[in-house]
């Protein structure tokens, strides 16, 4: 039976708070700063303290970890959401904000890091950055992203040379010392320019370009990618320049949407079905904004989750913790309008990429 949450706040507790490893990072927070003159704290030793003063994990974090910078899980940076959000406000109010500031304000307002993102922050683009964002690894051949480790991050990475399952001898790192940390998009107006790309027509029968509601949509999911990632994504009229394509046609009956690469390197298609009334709007909010989110996890080398060597469990494999799953809760707050990238998705991506783009201090990036 599908778990019920009441409410995204609650859901994001569920899945970004882990007390057994919160319990192991008040630890250490605790060795490093001598808490009561202690080096030898345990996560042991601080459950018992949670508990001999009548906190949960969640509630001490809640009141006190979120504000002495202790990560609540490996899914969530405390530190870092303070630092995101400093930078969307200073973006969208022309003062310059601080982590520092930031941080007060949320004491001050009783509000943690978890609380804020699920009441505001997933609305502002604001993301969690994970411990998957870690240290740049180099490759020089195709064959080059090693598995995690991780079964919550290998069933969706598509490892050893393949994009969204199909194989392939390139990947968008590749691209980090010639294309300054960009991926081109386009919105085509004609089969014939993307044929001209090196695709088959085969997908390509009934097309329409993107009205204005599936481009605000897929603008709105490359935003979210782009502030998860790192990754700047610019839009293009000149079809050889472009890396991404982005249309209607008739995919198949059974297919909302599909992405697909063609015979050049560092180019995909992704389609939505032209003939489908429910494809015509992408926005958040309003249409089936989970649609092109999916499609273009493909296109950032996500796979299905329940598909290839490593997969997620069953009761895991739900929209609830990446989009690029088929199944949808039952009971839950979630929708397809309202569908942003989950935990899951955000850790897969910052595997990868980092969140610091194509060639930067994190992710995979290949060196000649």
């Amino acid at each position: 039976m599908a778990t019920t949450y009441s409410s995204l706040l609650d859901y994001d507790q569920s899945v970004y708070f882990n007390a057994s490893q919160y319990e192991a990072n008040k630890a250490a927070y605790n060795n490093e700063h001598a808490v009561n003159g202690i080096t030898n704290w345990t996560a042991s030793s601080v459950d018992a303290v949670f508990r001999s003063v009548g906190l949960t994990p969640l509630q001490h974090y809640e009141k006190y970890g979120a504000f002495e910078n202790v990560n609540p899980s490996d899914l969530f940076n405390t530190s870092s959401y303070y630092s995101s959000k400093a930078t969307q406000l200073s973006e969208t109010t022309g003062s310059a904000w601080t982590s520092t500031q930031v941080e007060s304000v949320f004491q001050q307002s009783g509000i943690d890091p978890i609380s804020h993102y699920a009441l505001y922050g997933v609305f502002e683009d604001v993301f969690p950055t994970t411990t998957f964002a870690s240290d740049k690894v180099t490759y020089t051949s195709a064959d080059h992203i090693a598995a995690s480790n991780d079964n919550r991050v290998d069933s969706l990475v598509t490892t050893t040379a393949w994009l969204f399952e199909q194989p392939t001898s390139w990947n968008w790192n590749d691209l980090a010392s010639t294309q300054n940390n960009t991926l081109y998009y386009m919105f085509p107006t004609s089969a014939t320019t993307v044929e001209s790309q090196g695709f088959s027509a085969t997908n390509l029968s009934q097309f329409t370009g993107f009205n204005q509601n599936q481009k605000t949509g897929t603008q709105e999911a490359l935003t979210e990618l782009s502030k998860i990632t790192g990754i700047s994504f610019v839009e293009t009229t000149d079809a050889s320049l472009a890396n991404i394509y982005m249309f209607g046609s008739d995919i198949g009956k059974d297919l909302a949407g599909l992405a697909d690469a063609g015979s050049q390197q560092y180019k995909i298609t992704v389609a939505v079905n032209s003939t489908s009334s429910t494809t015509t709007d992408l926005r958040a909010g309003s249409g089936d904004h989970e649609l092109i989110e999916h499609e273009l996890g493909h296109a950032l080398d996500m796979k299905h989750p329940f598909q290839g060597s490593v997969q997620l469990p069953k009761d895991q494999d739900t929209s609830n913790y990446t989009v690029m799953s088929y199944t949808t809760p039952s009971e839950t707050w979630y929708s397809a309008s309202s569908s942003v990238y989950g935990p899951y998705d955000i850790a897969a991506l910052q595997y990868m990429y980092g969140t610091d783009g194509l060639g930067g201090n994190q992710g995979f990036v290949k060196v000649s």
